[in-house]
């Protein structure tokens, strides 16, 4: 067993990388061995554990988020807004035509008020008229996003009342006007 060539008879192999001496006692390595490798200790988490995005990107993003939205709702105010003023015309007879700037626009519903938007800005002439009533002639002054209220005071109409007491009706049904009445209503 002297002869470091020779096999062992027990088998035991010293190693390549590794020259041990076989002693009586067993083998001795002429290195000490070094320890095994340990992992590293973590230390314990301070705090609450910190995760993949830091706080400065969702501020970030929830900043331009809030500018976005923003711009956005100025964008749809400036494209989508109607330009002029509207006039609310209110306490016509029902179905009482509106004329705003001698242009027809609308009748009044069964509550007798029209809701007339997009007006030019400025002075506007409006009248309400309806059969049986004298014509309500206002005029009214509106900026751009204003919101102007007028209340039409139509009042029965004189000659369409005299007209109705005074006029003859025939057994058919129909108004029959002599030259006299038709003289007389027209004076």
């Amino acid at each position: 067993m002297d002869d470091p060539n020779e096999n062992d008879p027990a088998g035991a192999d010293y190693g390549q990388t590794t020259p041990l001496i076989p002693t009586s006692a067993g083998t001795v390595p002429l290195r000490p061995s070094q320890p095994p490798p340990q992992s590293r200790p973590t230390p314990p988490p301070s705090g609450p554990p910190r995760r993949g995005i830091p706080i400065w990107v969702w501020l970030g993003g929830a900043g331009a988020l809030v500018l976005f939205v923003l711009a956005a709702v100025v964008l749809i105010y400036i494209f989508f807004r109607q330009p002029g003023f509207t006039m609310i015309v209110r306490g016509a007879p029902p179905g009482s035509d509106v004329f705003i700037d001698n242009i027809s626009r609308g009748v009044t519903s069964a509550d007798g008020s029209i809701r007339v938007p997009g007006l030019k800005a400025g002075k506007r002439v409006v009248r309400v008229s309806h059969e049986g009533y004298g014509d309500f002639n206002t005029t009214v002054t509106g900026q751009d996003g204003d919101s102007k209220i007028v209340v039409a005071q139509l009042t029965t109409s004189e000659s369409a009342t005299r007209r109705s007491e005074n006029l003859p009706l025939n057994p058919g049904g129909t108004t029959a006007i002599s030259t006299s009445q038709r003289c007389r209503l027209w004076a």
